[in-house]
């Protein structure tokens, strides 16, 4: 399990915590973790999206698929994944100890997943779209 601070280089102050459990090098996967968003004053600002692409530029460096697991009723994280280029996984299941948080029968989650190819592909769109604002 590996994470780290997202910091705001203008002023060193962090906010938010992103990360990821599960690599594994044999299978080139991994789980992409719970992208914590400490301070909402970064929401939605280029700081947030150039911590999650560079997070994204280094894991994608050690494997070819990344899998997520959100909650079926968190409707935000949902639109916000798909966003970033996640599809569910109707396939084989990589990862059924995610399908609830923390076990809980009560919370169920879908397991996502995004490619090498899927996230460069994405990577371009997001700039863009900053660029254009």
């Amino acid at each position: 399990r590996r994470s780290s601070d997202l910091v705001d280089k203008s002023n060193e102050r962090p906010f938010a915590t992103f990360g990821w459990t599960d690599m594994d090098l044999q299978k080139n996967l991994c789980i992409e973790g719970r992208l914590l968003l400490g301070d909402s004053a970064y929401a939605n600002s280029f700081a947030f999206l150039e911590g999650i692409i560079l997070l994204n530029d280094y894991i994608y460096g050690k494997v070819e698929t990344v899998y997520i697991h959100v909650g079926v009723e968190n409707k935000k994280a949902l639109r916000l994944n798909k966003r970033l280029g996640f599809i569910p996984n109707d396939g084989e299941i990589q990862f059924p100890h995610e399908l609830f948080v923390n076990g809980d029968k009560n919370r169920p989650q879908i397991e996502m997943y995004r490619t090498k190819e899927m996230y460069q592909a994405i990577r371009k769109k997001l700039f863009e779209n900053v660029l254009e604002d």
